[in-house]
């Protein structure tokens, strides 16, 4: 804090002390060295106090937060290409945001809640080469797949625990992360079954959950490319499961 009152209190708290005079010049030099040195104060974006859930048949005003603009990304954890324009995923707002080529704002859909359009606990997703974008919601047990412009175009239910998802360019296939302890990666069809699960390498099963924490992303010929946050190693899966290393 800045002003005459900050410097009497710094004065004050010293008086009682053999060195009371010392210490009180120190503190004032120091107050005069934040009010010189560090640079203004610039207020935050407002944003207002407004989180909606889904009610059967209405929408319920509760509480939280919303950018009224659309535009502010509170805590931006990952981005999909979607071909002239990425997506990204704003996990403490609960929704994404699209900006093109030149970083200009394009649309945002989602939010937080349960009802249409709405995630809970969205994951990394990615897009196909139609433009849409599908996105794991494993607070919602669901996948969500959006139009290049915004539009929600469909819901699948899923009863699996997916945190990230890599689609292939044509979207008939998707290779998903999932918070299971067995399994590297699943495969899925576009009605969001599992058709294929690929075991953990035995190397990798004796680090826990953390140490192994991984990206995923759709492969040119069909398969997937795992990557991993703590080590310089690529895997690679092919459309028959075989794990190689490629790194």
């Amino acid at each position: 804090r800045r002003g005459r009152h900050w410097y009497s209190c710094a004065v004050s708290r010293q008086l009682g002390h053999p060195l009371a005079f010392v210490r009180a010049m120190r503190s004032i030099v120091s107050a005069l060295a934040i009010g010189l040195f560090l640079p203004p104060v610039v207020d935050a974006p407002r944003i207002q106090e407004v989180r909606r859930t889904w009610d059967p048949g209405s929408w319920v005003e509760v509480s939280g937060r919303r950018d009224p603009d659309g535009e502010l990304l509170l805590n931006p954890q990952s981005l999909a290409a979607c071909g002239r324009h990425v997506a990204v995923l704003d996990f403490e707002d609960r929704h994404f945001s699209a900006f093109d080529q030149g970083q200009r704002f394009l649309w945002r859909f989602g939010r937080q809640g349960s009802g249409p359009s709405e995630f809970r606990s969205p994951g990394s997703g990615s897009c196909d080469n139609n433009g849409r974008l599908w996105v794991p919601d494993r607070g919602n047990g669901r996948i969500m797949i959006v139009s290049r412009d915004g539009a929600l175009l469909s819901s699948i239910p899923t009863t699996l625990s997916l945190r990230r998802l890599a689609v292939t360019s044509s979207g008939s296939t998707a290779w998903a992360l999932t918070t299971g302890a067995t399994e590297l990666a699943l495969r899925l069809d576009e009605r969001g079954n599992q058709t294929m699960s690929v075991p953990l390498p035995p190397w990798l099963a004796r680090y826990n959950v953390l140490q192994r924490e991984a990206f995923i992303s759709a492969a040119p010929d069909g398969g997937a490319l795992v990557s991993f946050r703590w080590a310089s190693v690529v895997l690679h899966i092919s459309t028959n499961g075989t794990v190689d290393t490629l790194g």
